[in-house]
């Protein structure tokens, strides 16, 4: 069932993924040994492009397109180099069954990415306003795990196939 979603939605909602003790564990390592390393945004909003392959001026791309549009992001994050190796995410992230469940459900080997940048990052939303801002993720999957559920707000969207090479 989730293989068919992907192919229709390119997106895939699995509902209890982890056990609820595994999830609790998670939420008390985020908020107890992981907030600590965030790295703030000092509530200073930035605008940024949709495209991490943003080129301002492209002359393949008119100024009209929306590869000019820039959105609002306001997101506290721990990147992949910060969490310690002992890390129950960091541990979930190289494992092999993650690997191996990804590439299953995308039908194609996956492999994790070695960009510290865009490998594990944990986004913190906490304040009233904050955004991690529309915006194309470059790698051929994303795995999202939501670790708690806004008290508002918190929408998650995504355009199913509104992207290829040439646009």
């Amino acid at each position: 069932a989730c293989r068919d979603q992907i192919e229709s939605q390119a997106c895939c909602v699995l509902a209890n993924f982890l056990p609820q003790a595994t999830l609790n564990e998670l939420r008390q390592e985020a908020i107890h040994d992981l907030f600590q390393l965030i790295r703030p945004t000092d509530d200073e909003e930035t605008w940024g492009p949709a495209y991490s392959d943003w080129v301002p001026d492209s002359p393949t791309f008119g100024p009209d397109h929306p590869r000019h549009k820039r959105h609002k992001t306001r997101v506290d994050f721990v990147g992949y180099s910060s969490f310690p190796v002992t890390s129950i995410l960091r541990r979930l992230y190289e494992s092999r069954e993650m690997e191996a469940l990804v590439s299953a459900l995308v039908g194609e080997r996956m492999y994790k990415c070695v960009d510290s940048s865009r490998s594990l990052n944990l986004s913190v939303m906490r304040n009233a306003g904050d955004t991690h801002g529309w915006h194309y993720d470059s790698n051929t999957a994303v795995v999202s795990l939501v670790l708690e559920a806004p008290q508002a707000g918190g929408e998650f969207e995504w355009a199913p196939y509104s992207r290829d090479e040439d646009n």
